[in-house]
């Protein structure tokens, strides 16, 4: 499965390494950490894939890559939730 951001419903900024996401539709604000941001920037750079975002993650952070595809799950999981990202 791949994801993308879904650019009819979120707009967004970087803001002190942080992603600050509004839903057009629902007016709802949302705040991303730094993990987080990175999912939502590797996304937005056309890493759509759970392996390759998790690889990323781990990369960055020096950690596991089974707990980088556990953290990047659980992300997507919730921007997929709110409609900010789709499923492809």
């Amino acid at each position: 499965m791949s994801y993308s951001l879904n650019q009819q419903t979120a707009q967004w900024r970087i803001v002190d390494g942080e992603a600050v996401i509004v839903n057009v539709e629902s007016s709802y604000y949302y705040g991303l950490n730094r993990t987080g941001t990175m999912v939502w920037q590797l996304i937005a750079d056309g890493v759509g894939e759970l392996d390759d975002i998790a690889a990323g993650l781990a990369k960055e952070y020096g950690i596991d890559i089974d707990r980088a595809r556990d953290d990047a799950r659980v992300v997507i999981q919730h921007l997929v939730a709110e409609e900010l990202v789709t499923e492809t």
